[in-house]
């Protein structure tokens, strides 16, 4: 292999099966091809490492970067995967790679390769892969126009989330904190973090579940039992708002999946482009839900494992307003932009009445915008040099800052709207949807025109807050 290397190939995907046959006694082939090719890359790359490989045993982890096998094309397949890539963190195996779509077998789906993509994009090594067939494709614009446009969106989302990504792995580097984790390494005392296999804390501020059933045939909906915790949760992307500390049976189309920030997340992303970032971005996205919080967003030269550029994000609320701060760039900062453009985005928030923006100690006028539908505040972009500081405050003096309107009726006509049923029937369903807020059992009494699946959907859309 050096000579190939020596030519630039400098990463190796090594496909050695997991056995135990050798001559040695209690000697395990795959541990030390893993050891020696990274030692070997280690010494001819002069930088950090990088291999593929299977598992290869306790303590192999700090080695490859895992394969988990050849997952056949199935529903169930899926469905195993959060779990065991959340839990490979129990015993320090915290980048773990699958074949995204699955590798062989089964039947292709359409639905179950977007659902196996949104997966990959909220997992640590995000890789499409399948055996060599006619029949099995990975390849996005190959689908439907449909199918194509949303896998490229979240394929994007990907990229964009190239900053959060990195700063979790810098974590994960120096603080041995894995990017996905079940639930109960953060809320251990509760016992409802063991019985949510199924969904994980993906890096500091947020939680996923993603989606690995089909849509249920009644309601044209998928659905899934999420925990969240005691506390305020919103939808990353919806901005819907939720009150933790129980379960939630969270409803979606194919484009949706249950993605959850907490009250106080800062979440950085960078520009959704089609290729993966070589370099920091001049361009950050930072996405602020309400409440209090903090976030340094990690960069730098990865030839240099030591070398880092860290960028503090504060976020403060009071009764009347927030306020957020980016202070100067720490450690060494010609890692990044010599300026930088900031567009911030503010999560369910009403328009706020007043907004200040302050550089470096000077006022400045900000471009401004509003999305009704998702109740975010758009501020910027921002200029900013790495050693100045950004000062930001939004306050509503009414207190209404933190109004959010009732969702509910929007999200029960469109779930209505999905169901295959006469017009007439929704008709008069909707005549009576200011009673069935009230008291969502009401639905019962249409059990001759609803199913009770469709019932029950209806009656947790009402239930949500």
């Amino acid at each position: 292999h050096h000579p190939l290397e020596r030519q630039g190939v400098d990463f190796w995907w090594i496909d050695w099966q997991q056995d135990t046959n050798a001559r040695l006694r209690d000697f395990d082939p795959l541990w030390w091809l893993n050891h020696y090719h990274f030692m070997s890359s280690l010494r001819i790359r002069k930088k950090p490492a990088l291999i593929l490989s299977r598992w290869g045993g306790l303590g192999n982890h700090r080695y490859p970067l895992g394969f988990s096998g050849d997952t056949v094309v199935t529903w169930e397949a899926l469905a195993f995967q959060p779990a065991f890539t959340a839990t490979a963190a129990n015993v320090g195996y915290t980048w773990w790679s699958h074949d995204i779509g699955g590798h062989m077998g089964g039947i292709e789906d359409e639905e179950l390769f977007t659902r196996w993509v949104q997966f990959g994009v909220l997992s640590p090594i995000f890789r499409l892969h399948s055996s060599k067939s006619a029949y099995l494709e990975r390849r996005p614009w190959m689908f439907s126009p449909d199918i194509f446009s949303n896998v490229r969106e979240w394929m994007r989302f990907r990229y964009a989330l190239v900053p959060y990504l990195h700063t979790m792995a810098w974590l994960t580097h120096t603080h041995g904190e894995a990017l996905l984790r079940p639930m109960y390494y953060q809320y251990h005392e509760e016992n409802q973090a063991y019985r949510c296999p199924n969904q994980y804390l993906f890096g500091t501020e947020l939680i996923a579940s993603p989606v690995v059933t089909p849509i249920e045939a009644e309601t044209h909906l998928a659905s899934q039992n999420v925990w969240l915790p005691k506390g305020k949760w919103y939808h990353f992307f919806s901005g819907d708002a939720f009150e933790g500390g129980g379960w939630l049976r969270w409803y979606g189309k194919v484009p949706d999946v249950p993605l959850f920030a907490r009250a106080g997340a800062i979440v950085p992303l960078g520009p959704k482009q089609a290729v993966t970032a070589l370099c920091p971005p001049c361009d950050l996205e930072v996405h602020l839900f309400p409440g209090d919080g903090s976030f340094e967003l990690v960069e730098g030269d990865d030839r240099a494992q030591t070398d880092r550029a860290v960028t503090p994000l504060l976020l403060k609320h009071s009764a009347h307003g927030l306020r957020f701060e980016i202070q100067p760039v720490r450690g060494n900062a010609r890692l990044v932009p010599t300026q930088r453009r900031y567009q911030l985005v503010f999560h369910t928030v009403a328009v706020p009445e007043q907004v200040e923006v302050w550089v470096g100690g000077e006022q400045i006028p900000v471009q401004t915008d509003y999305d009704e539908e998702t109740e975010s505040f758009w501020l910027g972009p921002i200029t900013l040099f790495p050693s100045v500081r950004l000062s930001v405050r939004l306050e509503s003096r009414s207190g209404r800052l933190f109004e959010r309107r009732d969702r509910r009726i929007e999200h029960f006509r469109e779930m209505l709207r999905g169901f295959h049923l006469p017009t007439e029937i929704k008709d008069r369903i909707d005549r009576e949807l200011t009673e069935l807020l009230k008291n969502p059992n009401l639905l019962l009494s249409f059990g001759t025109d609803l199913t009770p699946t469709q019932i029950e959907a209806l009656q947790d859309c009402l239930a949500a807050h």
